[in-house]
């Protein structure tokens, strides 16, 4: 569902009322889902977009940036072989 939210073309998104504020939480989101699902390749990507997105965040929010980061560099099951 979030992958298809993101994925439907619309002129307005950013427009739209909550829409901005939910960006990235769907980012991270997904970055946890496919994490825990095992696929390093999407989460690092979704995890990717996230941190792009609140690389400037306030400072209340660094610590989830952080958190993120740390599973982008955190090395990949085939590197733990």
């Amino acid at each position: 569902m979030l992958e298809r939210y993101l994925s439907t073309p619309s002129w307005n998104r950013y427009l739209i009322p909550g829409d901005g504020l939910h960006l990235a939480a769907v980012y991270k989101r997904l970055g946890d889902l496919y994490d825990k699902r095992g696929d390093r390749e999407k989460a690092a990507l979704y995890d990717a977009k996230f941190v792009e997105l609140w690389k400037d965040a306030d400072p209340a929010l660094q610590p989830q940036v952080r958190e993120v980061r740390a599973r982008l560099v955190r090395p990949s099951d085939g590197a733990r072989r």
